[in-house]
C-alpha cells in the first residue's frame, strides 16, 4: 500500500468516532448508518421507528417532535459513550399537497421534524463537539427551487440550509464544520409515497412532467441512498476538513 493511499484511507477513516444519525431505520438516514459504520464509528441510531433492516447499532427510539427529545438524544449519547464527534440530521417528513390546499398543520409538522428537531439537536450536541468535530443536515434540492406541491417541506428545508449556515458561522472558531447535503430525488420509502401522492392527484413531477413520467436527470436515475450518504460521510470525515457553511447538492445533475 502507498502512503498516498495510507493517507486517503485515514483521512476518510471515522474509526474512534462516536456518530449520531437520526433517521435511521430507513432511507438516507439507514444508509449514513450503514457506511459510517463501516468506515469504523461507533453509531448511535436514532428514529421513531423499530428498525427493519440492521438492529446491532446503538438504537434509540424517540419522537424527535417532543421538546426535550433533543437533550435526551444526546444526553444518552454521551451516557453511552462518552463523546459525540458527529451529528447526521436524517429524519424528515414529506407531504405532497397542491399549494392552494395546503395548511398550516401541514407546516407545522414539517417545521416541527424538519427544522426545529435539527436545531435542538445541534444546539444539545454543540457544547460536547470539538476540533475536528462534524454537522451533517439533510435538506433538499427544494430549499433552492420552487416546488409549489412541497411548500411546507421545501420551506422547512431551506430554513434547516439557513440554520446550518449560522451554525457553521458560530462553531467554526472552535473547528466545528457544519454542512447541509441537497438531495434530489432518491429512491427511498418517502419519495415514493411522494410520487404515489402525485399519481393520485395527477400532479406534475419535478420539472413539470406528468405524474409518473420520468423526470429530466443528465445522469439519467434517481440517486440510490448510498450515492448521499458517500457525501455525508466525506463531510463528516478529516477529508473535509476544511468545508463548512456549504450546501452541497447530491442531484444527478438536476436542477429542477
Amino acid at each position: 500500500m502507498t502512503s498516498a493511499t495510507q493517507l486517503l484511507r485515514s483521512h476518510w477513516s471515522l474509526t474512534s468516532q462516536v456518530i449520531l444519525v437520526t433517521g435511521a431505520a430507513s432511507g438516507i438516514g439507514a444508509a449514513c448508518a450503514e457506511l459510517a459504520a463501516g468506515l469504523g464509528a461507533t453509531v448511535m441510531a436514532v428514529d421513531r421507528d423499530h428498525p427493519t433492516a440492521r438492529h446491532d447499532f446503538d438504537w434509540h427510539t424517540v419522537d424527535l417532535t417532543q421538546p426535550m427529545a433533543g437533550q435526551t438524544v444526546v444526553s444518552s449519547c454521551l451516557d453511552r459513550h462518552g463523546c459525540i464527534n458527529g451529528l447526521v440530521n436524517a429524519a424528515g417528513v414529506l407531504t405532497v399537497e397542491p399549494w392552494d390546499q395546503a395548511s398550516l398543520g401541514t407546516l407545522d409538522e414539517h417545521y416541527a421534524i424538519n427544522c426545529r428537531a435539527p436545531f435542538a439537536l445541534m444546539m444539545a450536541a454543540a457544547p460536547h463537539l470539538g476540533q475536528g468535530d462534524s454537522i451533517v443536515n439533510i435538506a433538499s434540492i427544494t430549499a433552492q427551487v420552487p416546488r409549489p406541491d412541497l411548500a411546507a417541506y421545501a420551506s422547512s428545508k431551506s430554513a434547516l440550509v439557513s440554520l446550518t449556515n449560522s451554525a457553521a458561522a458560530h462553531l467554526a472558531p472552535r473547528g466545528i464544520r457544519v454542512n447541509a447535503v441537497l438531495p434530489g430525488t432518491v429512491d427511498t420509502p418517502m419519495a415514493q409515497r411522494a410520487a404515489a401522492a402525485r399519481s393520485l392527484n395527477h400532479l406534475a413531477e419535478p420539472g413539470g412532467h406528468a405524474a409518473g413520467t420520468p423526470i429530466s436527470v443528465p445522469l439519467g436515475r434517481n440517486a440510490k441512498p448510498s450515492e448521499v450518504a458517500t457525501v455525508v460521510c466525506f463531510l463528516l470525515s478529516n477529508a473535509a476538513s476544511y468545508i463548512t457553511g456549504e450546501a452541497i447538492r447530491v442531484t444527478g445533475g438536476a436542477n429542477n
